[in-house]
């Protein structure tokens, strides 16, 4: 086992098997949601609940992790990252079994808030480690077969869900994380290397002030979403403006950040972050949306699954080839040109002819899903590039938080426009994910005269 980081990189078989270690960890994350989305209504007659409390089985899940992901990142870089994805996996395989046992709602929202802290260690220093395991020349590839397992997770959901609760009950949903997450464990305590640790202290009072402020934005927008009390919402947002603000204040001169102001004095980290969360909006409010629309022009739920399925599939097929791609040309321009892509696809989904059949749809989703795997590895790379080695840690939870960000006001943007626009919501929802598509390809874009800089500063 060797206790520091090689110069660049591991070499042969051992940079595979990390790789293959951070990728079946943040697998078994990505998976989680759609697994227990396909659930809950067994779940919610099983504990005798309403199905709007039943929804707290996800969100607990979903608020623990957002809180988590920035301090948990910081914490790698005092600690190691590699002591952090191991103890985020080892909570999350704890709290898994503790979902499977558990015999209410309560017991069943703790035990998944564990597990999104647990998620939260996987996912909050994911990309550090992936910095550690690959070359400065082969980032891309290590961030292309990352997202490939990311997006085949996403597809695999549903029916790995469908398949177990036809043959068992819903507790082996959570089972099923237990050897899968022992195996990864077992192995990367042997292969994932070690990052050089932060000598200042841990700072609490950041910590404090950053779950905060991302807790209550998560909770504000998650209350919009869901027709919550404006007072409550407006509260929570209130209690954001004034907590964020000290929040960036004390971290401006500070030598371990969770918020490293920092890194955005290089452009090209908060146009990424930008043109990310653009994309993250726009997927999730052609994800939400889409199946409603389906289900009303008549398509069965097989059918709505048919059509949902090609833009992760081509996702997971383009995020390899993309990462190879950004290794060896501009990778703003290859993410350009991937939201571009997925702009003109979601337009043409949002204006399909009357009387479409499933093919009509297979395609356009294929095609957006093409234009996002393009986008997404080249993205990532750039973002962690740009960033100095020692801030490895907190820009790898920075592009977590923005990621669950972006979905959370995609999630919010959606279910606006289905209660206020009811009978145009696919056209109003899939034009304005076109349009957000379409902004974070000119974010992208702009990006192109600093590549220079981002490459100069990666080192």
């Amino acid at each position: 086992m060797t206790k520091h980081v090689p110069h660049d990189g591991l070499m042969g078989p051992r940079r595979y098997l990390a790789i293959a270690v951070i990728s079946l960890g943040t697998m078994l994350t990505a998976l989680d949601t759609s697994i227990v989305n396909i659930a809950l209504p067994t779940m919610m007659r099983e504990f005798n609940v309403s199905a709007a409390s039943s929804v707290l089985i996800v969100n607990a899940y979903q608020i623990a992790m957002v809180v988590s992901l920035l301090p948990l990142a910081a914490l790698g870089a005092a600690i190691g990252y590699r002591r952090v994805f191991l103890g985020g996996l080892a909570l999350y395989v704890s709290a898994s079994l503790a979902c499977a046992m558990s015999d209410s709602l309560p017991e069943i929202v703790a035990a998944r808030g564990l597990q999104g802290v647990g998620g939260a260690g996987v996912v909050g220093v994911l990309h550090a480690m992936i910095r550690a395991v690959y070359p400065a020349r082969l980032l891309g590839r290590g961030l292309g077969i990352n997202s490939m397992f990311v997006a085949s997770s996403s597809t695999m959901g549903p029916t790995v869900a469908a398949t177990i609760l036809s043959i068992a009950p819903w507790p082996f949903l959570f089972l099923i994380n237990l050897p899968l997450g022992l195996i990864a464990f077992a192995a990367g305590y042997w292969v994932l290397p070690w990052n050089e640790r932060a000598k200042e202290r841990y700072d609490l009072k950041s910590a404090t002030m950053t779950a905060t402020s991302l807790g209550l934005f998560i909770l504000a927008i998650d209350s919009i979403s869901h027709g919550g009390s404006p007072i409550v919402s407006a509260v929570e947002l209130l209690v954001v403006a004034v907590v964020a603000p000290l929040l960036v204040k004390s971290q401006w001169n500070h030598p371990t950040p969770f918020l490293p102001v920092d890194v955005f004095r290089n452009r090209v980290v908060p146009l990424s972050l930008l043109a990310g969360q653009c994309g993250f909006i726009a997927q999730l409010l052609a994800f939400v949306t889409l199946p409603f629309y389906l289900n009303g022009i008549g398509f069965t739920q097989l059918q709505i699954g048919l059509v949902m399925t090609p833009w992760p599939l081509t996702i997971a097929v383009t995020a390899p080839l993309a990462g190879i791609l950004c290794d060896r040309f501009a990778p703003g321009l290859i993410g350009t040109i991937g939201l571009a892509i997925t702009a003109v696809a979601l337009l043409s989904i949002a204006f399909v002819p009357p009387g479409a059949t499933e093919v009509d749809f297979i395609w356009r989703m294929g095609l957006a899903g093409l234009g996002y795997g393009l986008f997404s590895p080249p993205n990532l790379r750039q973002i962690m590039s740009a960033a100095p080695k020692h801030r490895s840690g907190v820009t790898s939870g920075m592009i977590g938080t923005n990621r669950l960000t972006g979905q959370s006001i995609g999630a919010a943007l959606a279910a606006l426009v289905l209660s206020l626009a009811p009978m145009n919501a696919n056209l109003v929802a899939l034009s304005l994910a076109a349009g957000m598509a379409t902004i974070g390809a000119g974010v992208s874009l702009m990006r192109a005269p600093a590549q220079r800089e981002a490459r100069g500063s990666g080192s």
